[in-house]
């Protein structure tokens, strides 16, 4: 089973929301708040949780009549389709299934092994739970964000997180976090989001 980012969420915070004496759209911390976010959001992460709403792709073989989708909370179930004996790819009718909560629940039709191929969204979208939504970004998310990124600007080593500019247009920088970074933000974040964490058996 393989699930993949289609659409990435928005960033959380803003450099805006960082101290210091940064600029509001200052690119350097924005990238430290992508590269701290992609250490726990989302397939990357391991909190095991989409925080902010994202669109994820499920593909692998599910057996039997209901399945709980990884990366939760669920927003909402955009397609499902499955590998037909030819090979070729057959959408599910919306009529066929139906989504609980976190799980998806096939009609009985559906209920054996099939190849799947699953999009779906998920995240917190900022909806009161009440109303079918799956509520605000907790305050911890954003918090453990900030302080992580507060960490990685006061530590101020190049080597702790990689960066590569390309100029085509103008320039464009992707800022990953190396093991040493990644160490320094689990142990930041564990205590504000051990509540929040999933752990798959």
């Amino acid at each position: 089973m393989k699930v993949r980012v289609i659409i990435p969420p928005e960033p959380l915070i803003t450099p805006a929301d960082i101290p210091g004496s940064h600029a509001s759209d200052d690119v350097a911390v924005a990238g430290m708040i992508a590269a701290v976010t992609r250490t726990i959001d989302g397939p990357s992460g391991w909190l095991s949780r989409s925080l902010g709403p994202q669109t994820l792709e499920l593909t692998g073989y599910l057996c039997g009549k209901r399945f709980e989708l990884p990366y939760p909370e669920v927003i909402a179930i955009d397609e499902v389709a499955f590998e037909a004996l030819d090979g070729s790819e057959t959408l599910v009718s919306v009529d066929d299934y139906r989504r609980r909560g976190n799980d998806l629940i096939f009609s009985n039709a559906l209920s054996g092994a099939h190849f799947y191929r699953i999009r779906y969204e998920a995240g917190y979208d900022g909806e009161p739970v009440a109303d079918g939504g799956t509520g605000p970004v907790p305050d911890e998310v954003k918090q453990a964000l900030i302080m992580s990124v507060q960490h990685l600007k006061s530590i101020d080593v190049d080597s702790l997180y990689v960066r590569s500019v390309e100029i085509p247009d103008v320039e464009t920088k992707h800022y990953t976090v190396t093991d040493q970074a990644d160490g320094l933000i689990r142990r930041v974040t564990r205590s504000l989001l051990s509540g929040l964490e999933i752990k798959y058996l």
